[in-house]
């Protein structure tokens, strides 16, 4: 994490460009974002192990009929 925030510092050259208040702002949003990525992919994970070949062909089926009333 510190380097990351070493590399967002030299980057945009915000050495002492903005108080120690906002730097700390921006390391919270930082963390927040990779909190929130990491619950995402957790949730994508357990979804994508939820769906099995039958629910995907069940979809199917109900997919076909949909467009085949809609026509």
């Amino acid at each position: 994490m510190t380097k990351r925030l070493d590399d967002i510092e030299s980057w945009y050259d915000i050495g002492g460009a903005v108080s120690p208040d906002d730097f700390n702002w921006l390391t919270g949003q930082v963390r927040r974002l990779q909190e929130e990525k990491e619950r995402c992919k957790k949730a994508l994970n357990k979804i994508a192990g939820d769906i099995s070949v039958d629910t995907l062909e069940k979809a199917e089926v109900i997919a076909i009929e949909a467009l085949e009333a809609a026509e």
